[in-house]
Parts: C-alpha cells; structure tokens; sequence
C-alpha cells in the first residue's frame, strides 16, 4: 500500500466475529522540519527534538523520533542520539555552533532546513534573587 489517498480495507480478528473497516490515507509525506530550529544551551545540558511531517495537502503531525536518522555534524561541539529509548535528544559537549539534520528513515525525507545550536560555556553556578 504507497501512502497516496485511497481507501484501504483493515482487518482485524480477534475472538469475535471479523470485521472490516474503510481507512482513508490523508496524503503522502511531502517535507520534514526540525522543532527547534535554532537552539542555546550551555555545555553539559540536553534539549529533546522532534520532527513534523508535512502532507502533500498541507496537514502536519508529529513523526516518531525512532523513525528518524539524526546527525550533528560536529558531535565534538554537540552530539545527537539515534538510540531507540534517546533518539532526538541533543547533548551539548563543547563551546561552539553546530548544525543537526534530520532524515526520515522510511521515506527518505530530509529536513527542509537543518537546526543550529549553539553550544554556551560551562554554567558555573544559577542566582536566584527575590523579586524587587
């Protein structure tokens, strides 16, 4: 079945009688962005990241983050993880600009745009101040 809008019959079974239901596939995957695209955060920290699929009628949802193929393409700056249980989740290692894409696996689909993060130095410390 291709994902072009078209009805489908499902099947399902179980201890009762079977059934049959009409699916209707909203359209094909057109586009993916990267959520956020920019990002700072200082070294040691973690952001999480998330792909939207853009239909080819319009209408966007959220992808799987196992679905897709994540790179940094300075891993020394900040690294990104592909692992099933972490996928999308950014680390920070080192002062410094990087740039992470976005490949969805099934398709093919590459991010329209990639995301840039922008690792700050170490945070030394945090002041709280009551509010004058």
């Amino acid at each position: 079945m291709t994902a072009d809008a078209a009805p489908a019959i499902v099947c399902a079974t179980d201890l009762s009688p079977e059934a049959d239901a009409v699916v209707t596939v909203a359209g094909s995957l057109a586009s993916i962005r990267i959520d956020p695209l920019e990002d700072s955060l200082p070294t040691g920290l973690t952001r999480s990241f998330s792909v939207q699929g853009v239909l080819d009628n319009g209408m966007t949802f959220n992808l799987s983050r196992r679905d897709v193929q994540w790179t940094s393409a300075n891993p020394a700056i900040a690294s990104i993880s592909n692992d099933p249980s972490t996928a999308g989740i950014l680390t920070a290692v080192a002062k410094g600009v990087t740039t992470v894409s976005a490949v969805h696996a099934p398709t093919g689909k590459r991010a329209e745009q990639d995301a840039t993060v922008t690792v700050l130095g170490r945070m030394i410390g945090l002041a709280v101040r009551p509010r004058q």
